[in-house]
């Protein structure tokens, strides 16, 4: 995927020199990526963030709580909960979740400027 993400980038950074048959003239294009639709590990593939690893889940990125397990050898994402209402019941239903009460708010999105800085 190499190639394309830096095909991705010229495109956002540089453009290319594109024809625009209605006005008969050449033009700088830039484009960049909105959106896509895709499974989890498409996810990593088009964002480059490894989802996979101790911090792989995208939606909490740096505040993930993860706990590999002892027999699979493979992450397990915890802490979810906190993206419920605070007064949700599975907050406080430590038996059928990991043994805790989960208090925590949900993560803080990040601002524009994090967003670039990453």
């Amino acid at each position: 995927m190499e190639p394309v993400y830096k095909e991705r980038a010229e495109l956002f950074e540089v453009g290319t020199f594109t024809y625009d048959a209605s006005q008969d003239e050449m033009f700088q294009l830039y484009a960049v990526v909105l959106w896509t639709v895709s499974d989890y590990p498409g996810l990593a593939i088009a964002s480059g963030h490894s989802t996979s690893s101790e911090s792989g889940c995208f939606p909490c990125s740096d505040e993930t709580f993860s706990i590999r397990l002892k027999n699979g050898q493979k992450y397990c994402f915890m802490g979810h909960r906190r993206f419920l209402h605070p007064d949700h019941e599975f907050r406080y239903d430590a038996e059928s979740f990991d043994g805790s009460e989960e208090h925590r708010v949900g993560p803080t999105a990040y601002s524009q400027v994090q967003v670039l800085e990453k």
